[in-house]
């Protein structure tokens, strides 16, 4: 796909590809007119542009970024704060197992 088919299929004003990379502007239009961006640029539109992960791994097909909110193949969106949650509910389930591995007696009185 050519340079500039792949920024005008993206989220990204030419303004913002500044911004993001520090290039100046005259080099932004000479990589469009020539096709002629760096990979590591081409990457980065392809990544914050379109909303996909940082990753070439085939785990990650289908997932896409959608403002703050993490897409999976299914449609099902997760917050950033329940990422960050993910270690507590792991933590709970092995207090869990742990507690139904090893049963406390109880006496009765």
């Amino acid at each position: 796909m050519q340079f500039a088919d792949l920024l005008a299929h993206s989220r990204l004003s030419l303004e913002n590809l500044q911004e993001l990379t520090g290039r100046h502007r005259t080099t932004l239009r000479r990589w469009l007119d020539q096709d002629s961006a760096p990979l590591e640029i081409r990457r980065l539109v392809d990544i914050i542009g379109h909303g996909r992960p940082p990753s070439y791994a085939q785990a990650w097909d289908g997932w896409r970024f959608m403002g703050d909110i993490l897409m999976d193949p299914d449609g099902q969106g997760v917050s950033p704060d329940e990422v960050r949650s993910v270690w507590i509910c792991r933590q709970l389930q092995a207090e869990l197992k742990r507690l139904h591995a090893a049963p406390v007696q109880y006496l009765l009185f």
